[in-house]
Formats: structure tokens, C-alpha cells, sequence
């Protein structure tokens, strides 16, 4: 026990250090006297324990891993010498990664430093980028993403890029794909891209909507095809026009959600008052409030209800008002509204959707500047609950400043 607080107090001291150097030093000491500070047990994980106190140095030092991810990294990949992960980061830094990218991606994948670079990373890499992927796109995408590193270059790499731009046609829908997820590299082309692919062209959604589709929401094609289908099926028994982009929002959303998800959610609304007809009808107005976190449903509602007296149950015409922003855009317009409707300036049941959806120039046009004079306090109740300084406030929308 008291072994185990000790090594607990030398962890939490290390974190005090600043220099990284000296603290992947401490690191060191710490896996060279296992038997006070780690047990022999804790290494036992790793692959080999031939040098482990090496490796966590090179990791700090060179790769630029806290000393802690250090330690968990060496377990899955221990380094004889520096020759070859030294060649490794040479590539990657030739390749256009920087420091936090080397470190994000060797943090997730260690095992690359032990990767032959010339003949299984640098093929690779030269082949996104003589395809037309730019290098922002493709540093972050295998920082994000190293398993894509240890694919095969000919099997799966090579003709699921071809696939991929036989679908989206030119550079700059691959790489607007490739930004979003590199999943679309990673499904399996003829058991889940192919078919899934065919199915939306057979319930007639249009190349357009698919594109849309491929290039921001890929994941949503990630489900086996049976499953797939039945999100297609069910999206279109819900009455979406399959030519719209609602109904590529809605497949979107519910292939993401698993059942149990999708049941809590409608039991949320339930619960603030909605029937099943109100959510379907909220749903098809806007399929993304299925994808909003309980807490944003329930916290934006409730202070609909309180604030402005609005009926739960209205809000499903509106549905748009759950995806803005609580704290920038709902609370200090309905600040602005509630001043307005003391004042009798404006009528009590003004349209809800127009108030909150108008760009913040409109809106301080509209119902700020325009009742300056008769309702001074609108502004500082818009301005306080946004906590601003100041007269200038400047649009969030239109990148313009209004003088108030």
C-alpha cells in the first residue's frame, strides 16, 4: 500500500515538471527501479521488455508524448534503437506533419516507428498526395486516423480511392470526404460502399443527394446493407421526399443512432409533452433535433416554456430553435423579447421561428436599434446575458459591426 501512494506521489510530481526532457529523465528512473516505483507486472503487457526505459525517453524526447502516454505507449511498442523510428519521423516531417500531428498520431498508433519507411509509409503517402489530396487534408486525416497506414496500399488503399472518385468525381470532393472521414477509405467496398450506394439509387435518391451524402456524412454508410436498408425503408415510411435533402439528413441520423438511442430521445420529448405525431412532424421539419444531446432538448425547451410562456408542444412546428445556440443566441434574444412585451412594444405571441432564426444584424435592427429610445434596457439585457462590454457588437452571421 504505501509502495503504490509513493508511486502515486512521483507520478503527481512529474507533471510539475516543465522541461520535457527532465521529466521523460524521471520517467526513465521510474521504469529502471520496477521494483519500487512500477511492479514487473505493469510491463508484462508489452510485446517485448527489452529496453522499455529507451523507448519512453525516445517517445517524450523525439515524438513529443507526455511522459504519461509515454509509459502506456511503450507497453505496445518497444524500440531497440533510434535509427529507425528516426527515419520514420524524418518522412513525416519531409511529408508536411508537425510536431503536435507526429505526436497525436505516434501517441495512437506507436507501432509506426518500427514501420519500414521507404517501403511501407512513403508509398503510401506519395500516393495520397500524387492523387490529389492536399497535404493539410491528408496530415490530418492520418494523424486523426493511423490504422490507415497499416492497410494495404494495393488492396484496400488504392481501389477504394478509386472507388471513392468514381462516386464524387472531382479533387475537391475527395478531399472535402477524406476532411470529414477517412471511414469511406476503411469500409469494405463491395460489402457495405457498393451496396449501400446502390440501395439509395434504387429508392430513386438522387446522385446529388448521395454526393451530399459521401462527402460530409460518410459514416452514415458504414451499417452492414440489411441494415442499411432498413434505415431507407423506415426513413421513407416516415414520408420524406426521397429527392430532398431532409431524407438524406434522416438516413444520416438514423444510421448513426442505435435503437436504444433512438428510443431515449423519443422519450424526451415525450416527457416534455410532445405526442408521437408532434415528434414525427418535428422530426421531418428537422431530422437533426433525433441528434441533439438530451440535456440541449430538455434545457431548451423548458426555457422556452418558462421564459416566454410557449406551449412545449408548439415548439415541434419550429423545431430548427433546438440546434442554435443556448447561450449566444436563445437566452439573449428571449431576454431582448421579454423587455419588448413589457413594454407593450411588440405583441405577446410574436412568431418564435423568424425572431430566433434572422442573422444577428437583422435581428439588432429589428429589435434593438429600432426601440432604442422607448426600450433603452433591451440592450442591456441583450448585452448582459452575452455578457458583452461596450456599444459595438459585432455579428456572429454577417461579420458586421452595428452601432447601438
Amino acid at each position: 500500500m504505501f509502495s503504490f501512494g509513493f508511486s502515486k506521489n512521483l507520478l503527481q510530481l512529474s507533471s510539475g515538471i516543465k522541461d520535457s526532457k527532465t521529466r521523460g529523465n524521471f520517467y526513465v528512473f521510474l521504469v529502471q527501479k520496477p521494483s519500487s516505483l512500477i511492479s514487473v507486472s505493469s510491463l508484462s503487457n508489452s510485446p517485448t521488455t527489452e529496453d522499455p526505459s529507451f523507448t519512453v525517453s525516445y517517445l517524450i524526447n523525439s515524438c513529443g508524448l507526455s511522459p504519461e502516454s509515454a509509459l502506456l505507449a511503450s507497453k505496445r511498442a518497444t524500440l531497440k534503437n533510434h535509427e529507425k523510428p528516426d527515419s520514420v519521423l524524418a518522412l513525416l516531417k519531409s511529408h508536411g506533419f508537425s510536431k503536435p500531428h507526429i505526436t497525436k498520431l505516434i501517441s495512437k498508433l506507436p507501432l509506426l516507428l518500427l514501420a519500414d519507411p521507404e517501403k511501407t509509409l512513403k508509398p503510401k503517402l506519395d500516393f495520397f498526395l500524387g492523387s490529389g489530396v492536399t497535404g493539410p487534408v491528408m496530415v490530418k486525416m492520418l494523424s486523426s486516423n493511423p490504422s490507415l497506414l497499416e492497410r494495404s496500399l494495393t488492396k484496400q488503399i488504392i481501389p477504394s480511392f478509386d472507388f471513392l472518385r468514381s462516386v464524387v468525381r472531382t479533387n475537391e470532393n475527395v478531399n472535402a470526404a477524406l476532411r470529414c472521414s477517412t471511414q469511406v477509405l476503411q469500409l469494405g467496398l463491395h460489402g457495405k460502399l457498393v451496396p449501400n450506394l446502390s440501395i439509395l439509387r434504387n429508392h430513386g435518391v438522387p446522385e446529388s443527394r448521395i454526393l451530399w451524402l459521401i462527402t460530409t456524412h460518410p459514416r452514415a454508410l458504414a451499417r452492414m446493407p440489411d441494415q442499411f436498408s432498413e434505415v431507407v425503408k423506415t426513413v421513407e415510411g416516415f414520408g420524406f421526399d426521397r429527392l430532398s435533402s431532409a431524407f438524406v439528413i434522416a438516413v444520416r441520423v438514423m444510421s448513426v443512432l442505435s435503437r436504444s438511442t433512438w428510443e431515449r430521445k423519443l422519450e424526451v420529448y415525450r416527457r416534455l409533452g410532445w405526442s408521437e405525431d408532434e415528434i414525427l412532424t418535428a422530426f421531418k421539419k428537422q431530422p437533426w433535433c433525433m441528434i441533439l444531446s438530451e440535456k440541449k432538448i430538455k434545457r431548451t425547451v423548458e426555457f422556452l416554456v418558462k421564459e416566454l410562456g410557449i406551449k412545449a408542444s408548439d415548439i415541434c412546428q419550429c423545431p430548427n430553435i433546438l440546434l442554435l445556440s443556448f447561450e449566444m443566441r436563445i437566452v439573449p434574444r428571449c431576454a431582448v423579447m421579454q423587455v419588448l412585451v413589457s413594454r407593450n412594444l411588440i405583441r405577446k405571441d410574436f412568431c418564435l421561428s423568424s425572431v430566433m432564426s434572422c442573422n444577428e444584424l437583422d435581428f439588432l435592427r429589428k429589435f434593438v436599434s429600432k426601440y432604442q429610445e422607448e426600450a433603452p434596457e433591451a440592450l442591456m439585457a441583450y448585452q448582459g446575458r452575452r455578457g458583452l462590454l461596450g456599444s459595438d457588437i459585432r455579428s456572429e452571421d454577417c461579420g458586421e459591426t452595428v452601432m447601438l
